[in-house]
């Protein structure tokens, strides 16, 4: 196994009671993300891409090879893989994303939860391994533009000490989180 998908392997077990994997996405992940984005909702949608992105287009083969294959030296894809009662992956319920702005010496990131799974701290468990991982690689924050409406990410952001500012023209607000 690659060094890189060793170090981000971790099975948690939720309030519900389910069982999750969280991992590094791989190649090999393209028809479970296919079944992912058939299972979000046009709302979801909306909130992670600010417009309605058909399922063409989300599923698209070399749309999802490159989010499949990150380049490692910029980007981390972490998936939140359910797991049945032998601990054998089902689908993937959650996909969590960094990347290194050019330049500077933050990652922006996104986070993307299928909607039969929100609400279960799936979007928290995300985000605390995706700051953990950019603090790991020396980084001095991330940082994201949300879609104003979306309310129960400024909730989660809020609980977790991340600066918010509203746009109210472009109908987003700008998340940051500093780690010095």
């Amino acid at each position: 196994m690659h060094a890189y998908e060793a170090a981000y392997r971790r099975e948690v077990d939720l309030k519900s009671g389910e069982r999750v994997l969280l991992r590094v996405i791989r190649l090999d992940d393209e028809e479970r993300m296919v079944q992912f984005h058939e299972g979000l909702s046009a709302l979801t949608v909306r909130r992670r891409y600010f417009d309605t992105m058909s399922l063409a287009a989300r599923t698209k083969h070399e749309r999802l090879m490159k989010i499949c294959e990150p380049r490692l030296e910029r980007e981390c894809a972490i998936v939140v893989v359910s797991l049945d009662p032998n601990d054998r992956e089902q689908e993937i319920v959650g996909v969590g994303r960094l990347e290194d702005q050019v330049g500077l010496d933050v990652a922006e990131f996104a986070v993307l939860i299928l909607d039969a799974w929100q609400g279960k701290g799936l979007g928290r468990l995300l985000m605390e391994e995706l700051v953990e991982i950019a603090k790991q690689h020396g980084l001095r924050g991330i940082e994201a533009e949300i879609l104003l409406g979306n309310m129960r990410m400024r909730k989660l952001l809020k609980g977790m000490g991340f600066t918010l500012r509203d746009d109210l023209e472009e109908g987003a607000m700008f998340a940051e989180k500093r780690f010095d």
